[in-house]
């Protein structure tokens, strides 16, 4: 069977069409009145077809297939109720727009539900002023926010998006709303199983579009019996989806300026002497950071005292594993007194964001220590795996030239003080340049990189203990 309408086609009242196994084709004009028209039985989806000439606008539209599909081949609307019973809608390229305020989609489930791998979106639009847990037209995005956020607009897609070289689910969302700044929103996407391509559902993360790049966010909560990841913290919506989460990396390292044998840790004086600055220091002092530009930590991270206390900002850098000058990505990171490299959190394993899973050189580097690398490359991806210890003696560095790439102290080896100027060398340039002029003055964190032991102070104490004995050494990292 197939209905027809060349013409004039209209549903009075509320009155219900039903074409089993046949085409819906709209050449003409189609008044769906409070009607409702159903696709049902079990005809294949080539002759299931939802399409014509005209763009058709129904009340109610009901999809009962019998495990069998119907497609677009045309735009249409829906302005009360998209009913999925069984079977799917296949979106084929073309849009379903969830017209008027009531416009929504019911019933959907991993046996009924509206999908389109070949493109095509699912698009509501809706006022929303400080939603909570509000899903627009039942789409599968679930906002929360105090704020207003005005005439907003949620796409749905279900062509899997590219983050970092690697596919994410079979599902998109893109949300647009009129005032997009400001939001501290959370999110929470669903999804089906069908739709997870591959992926692993325990390690899926919301991304975000930022444009150039995907941006990871942290998982709020999830659940895989119900198919959901949330977020929150959101500033503002663009593009969102699912997938494996960033490359996750347990490190570990010491600084030789601070260090303590007596208790194997470093001070924290900087931080107990209110030096530390809360935003990361590393793009003012001209190293080259592709992740976390600008971001920052918090004064509650700042006030944690013991073995997890902050000691100073690192940078770490992944380097392609057949060309280790090339730095694929980098990101600033904390040391904590007991050695532990951890994200702003101050709690949290590295993550890098904008890198594929694959194998790196792991390069680490400070303000005026000399920095080190990984002699291997190492394999990443989205699970944690073995402790990276560069204190460890039994790992591999890489080395140049003569100059030992770690200092051993008992059987710990620790990051060579003494390069203030950052060039990679520490030689009279640091003494001549940063510790004269810095020798005695008051301390500021930004310029007082002379500050070898981390104290807060720039003596000669600075000089005679570090300065004067790593004089000649040399960083151990391929040029850049």
């Amino acid at each position: 069977m197939e209905v027809s309408t060349n013409t004039h086609l209209v549903v009075n009242g509320n009155a219900h069409l039903v074409v089993k196994d046949g085409r819906f084709i709209n050449n003409g004009i189609f008044q769906s009145g409070n009607g409702t028209v159903t696709l049902l039985g079990s005809a294949s989806a080539a002759n299931s077809a939802i399409g014509g000439d005209s763009i058709s606008v129904f009340h109610n539209l009901k999809i009962n297939k019998n495990n069998n599909g119907s497609p677009l081949t045309q735009n249409i609307q829906v302005d009360n109720e998209l009913q999925m019973s069984d079977g799917y809608l296949d979106l084929n390229g073309f849009n379903l727009t969830l017209g008027s305020a009531a416009g929504q989609i019911q019933g959907e489930t991993s046996t009924a539900f509206i999908t389109g791998t070949n493109g095509g979106e699912i698009i509501k639009t809706l006022n929303v002023n400080a939603p909570n847990n509000l899903n627009p037209g039942n789409i599968g995005a679930s906002i929360t926010s105090s704020a207003n956020l005005g005439n907003t607009t949620v796409r749905r897609g279900h062509s899997p998006q590219m983050i970092n070289g690697t596919s994410g689910v079979r599902r998109y969302y893109n949300i647009s709303p009129t005032n997009n700044s400001n939001l501290n929103a959370s999110l929470r996407l669903t999804y089906f199983d069908h739709e997870l391509n591959g992926l692993v559902e325990a390690n899926l993360e919301p991304w975000r579009n930022k444009g150039a790049y995907w941006e990871n966010y942290p998982v709020n909560s999830s659940d895989a019996a119900t198919n959901y990841v949330e977020t929150t913290n959101i500033d503002s919506f663009s593009l969102w989806t699912l997938g494996h989460g960033s490359l996750k990396l347990l490190v570990k390292a010491f600084l030789e300026g601070p260090y303590n044998t007596t208790n194997t840790s470093m001070n924290d004086a900087l931080r107990t002497g209110g030096a530390l600055p809360t935003t990361e220091p590393y793009t003012a002092l001209n190293y080259t950071l592709k992740e976390g530009i600008g971001s920052s930590t918090s004064s509650a991270v700042l006030s944690t005292t013991g073995n997890n206390a902050i000691v100073d900002w690192l940078m770490l850098e992944l380097r392609d594993a057949s060309n280790p000058t090339v730095i694929v990505t980098s990101c600033p990171v904390l040391l904590q007194r007991d050695g532990d490299i951890v994200g702003l959190d101050g709690t949290s394993e590295v993550r890098f964001s904008r890198a594929a899973a694959a194998s790196y050189y792991l390069v680490l580097k400070h303000r005026n220590h000399l920095g080190i690398m990984s002699a291997n490359p190492i394999a990443l991806n989205g699970q944690l795996g073995a402790l990276i210890d560069f204190s460890d003696p039994n790992m591999s560095v890489y080395t140049l030239g003569t100059s030992p790439p770690l200092k051993s102290e008992n059987g710990v080896m620790l990051l060579w003080a003494g390069d203030a100027n950052g060039d990679g060398t520490i030689n009279a340039t640091d003494t001549n340049t940063e510790w004269r002029p810095q020798n005695g003055q008051p301390y500021i964190y930004m310029t007082s990189k002379a500050d070898m032991n981390m104290d807060g102070t720039v003596n000669a104490v600075d000089i005679n203990l570090f300065w004067r004995i790593n004089n000649s050494k040399q960083t151990q990292l391929p040029s850049n």
